[in-house]
């Protein structure tokens, strides 16, 4: 019998589809910044990609190798977490939240493919194929009813794709060996994350991600607000959700006033939402006047997630992702106050974006306009977007400076600053702990690489400043260096 479909999913919007060509797909930044402006407006996108997918027997075999470099016997296994469907009002559970818990299985990827088969076709009980729509449909439906679980081996270190290089012919091109690799994509030319110094996992790494039929993953930003870019390798399909950042507000307000009754500050609504437990239907932001898009991704898609744009979705039965960050320069435009919004929920930085803008506007000084890794470039297409990129990168590096200039400036009207030793070392502005962690702007906590500066005090102002208790100076009697 077949499942009637909610009026409201028949109407909900699609997200964008792209289809670069052969010339645009050898530089991912490049083209996501071409088309970003676009499809940001969406929130999300889906990317087909001109070449083809690995051989399954490659996904599987870099898959198992992935697995096994994580184990401590060194077996191609994982385990995997449990996730509710369905609330339960005695429990006063909001009908929003949901938990999530370790399984305590350990699995071999067939063992976990047959268990979540063996789970679809109990669940869906149909003798028919199910359209997407109908599966939605049931999906939305089991949210709303009595609880139960599902599996979902998420957020573990590594990729289905391999290391390889990219030294193939252009007649032989699979995505694994294109900057497209999850592998590759984080630190592309032209991306920001390409100068982070230390490896972060699932932001200049990938994850890989295993999934059966209903595992969710819930309303969510990235990380410092970044681009996300998730490629399918195979399997079932997964159903994307997606909100633009100009509605980013509206939709927390939502949040706030839907699931917390206005209980909670807008603070704490953000604070909620990056708990990854909130699971809300689209229909709730439609009638709140909250747009949202859609779009399914099928093996061989790529979805991209744009800066400050919410985004969840459902699997569709046993599939295998990747999920790894990136950042255009586009990116720049919320890093600020997305580093602003992160310090107000306690969650300490990962990055500091003033850092990543300087070493990009530098690198281009010692970079022709031809950057890409593929040797010299004939598209003049090509060329225009990447004098594009540099002219918008080097406009936002002299906003940035003049902006700190005018920082620096208020110094002499009273602006406080903080007075350091002259010995101690300020080559590594910013770490996540450590001493260099005093280099954070003591009202929103994010890293002040760009309002780093030297200064000699009069020993009138020092001697004030340290009866003050805002020093940290090993020898009184030295001349002294600050620092706002």
């Amino acid at each position: 019998m077949a499942e009637e479909v909610f009026s409201w999913l028949k109407s909900l919007p699609s997200a964008p589809e792209y289809y670069p060509t052969i010339v645009e797909f050898r530089d991912p930044i490049s083209y996501i910044f071409k088309i970003e402006q676009e499809a940001s407006r969406y929130g999300i996108c889906k990317i087909l990609p001109p070449v083809p997918n690995s051989p399954k027997e490659t996904i599987i075999a870099n898959l198992n190798r992935c697995l096994s470099s994580q184990t401590p016997d060194s077996s191609p296994t994982f385990t995997t977490r449990k996730q509710q469907i369905g609330f339960s009002p005695r429990k006063n559970q909001r009908p929003a939240q949901r938990s999530v818990w370790e399984s305590g299985v350990t699995y071999t990827l067939s063992q976990f493919k047959q268990k979540a088969k063996q789970f679809k076709q109990k669940r869906l009980n149909s003798n028919k194929e199910l359209t997407p729509l109908e599966i939605e449909t049931m999906y939305w439906k089991a949210q709303a009813g009595r609880p139960f679980s599902v599996e979902y081996a998420n957020d573990m270190p590594g990729s289905a794709f391999d290391e390889a290089g990219a030294g193939q012919k252009l007649d032989y091109m699979t995505v694994e060996v294109t900057q497209w690799n999850m592998r590759r994509a984080a630190r592309a030319n032209g991306s920001l994350l390409k100068f982070l110094k230390e490896e972060i996992p699932g932001v200049t790494s990938p994850m890989v991600y295993l999934g059966m039929l209903y595992s969710w993953f819930a309303w969510h930003v990235e990380d410092h607000d970044l681009h996300s870019l998730n490629y399918m390798h195979m399997g079932a399909a997964k159903t994307w959700y997606g909100i633009p950042m100009e509605a980013a507000l509206a939709f927390e307000d939502v949040i706030r006033t839907h699931v917390y009754g206005g209980q909670i500050s807008p603070t704490e609504a953000i604070a909620t939402l990056a708990r990854k437990t909130t699971i809300l239907s689209p229909e709730v932001l439609i009638k709140a006047g909250v747009p949202c898009y859609r779009l399914l991704q099928n093996p061989r898609d790529f979805v991209v997630t744009f800066p400050r744009a919410y985004h969840s979705g459902f699997s569709h039965g046993y599939n295998c992702a990747d999920a790894v960050n990136m950042a255009t320069p586009g990116w720049l435009r919320v890093a600020r106050e997305a580093a602003i919004r992160r310090a107000c929920i306690d969650s300490p930085p990962l990055l500091c974006d003033s850092q990543l803008l300087y070493d990009l506007a530098l690198s281009l000084s010692s970079s022709g306009p031809n950057r890409s890794t593929y040797g010299p470039q004939s598209s003049r297409l090509t060329e225009r977007l990447n004098n594009d990129i540099d002219a918008f990168v080097k406009r936002t590096f002299m906003l940035d400076v003049m902006h700190n200039n005018k920082l620096l400036d208020a110094l002499g009207n009273g602006s406080p600053i903080t007075l350091l030793s002259k010995h101690m070392s300020y080559d590594q502005p910013y770490k996540k702990a450590g001493p260099a962690s005093i280099f954070s702007c003591v009202a929103c906590g994010s890293p002040c690489y760009s309002c780093i500066v030297i200064v000699q005090p009069t020993e009138s102002a020092a001697h004030y400043l340290m009866l003050n208790e805002v020093v940290n100076v090993k020898d009184p009697g030295t001349s002294l260096s600050g620092m706002v």
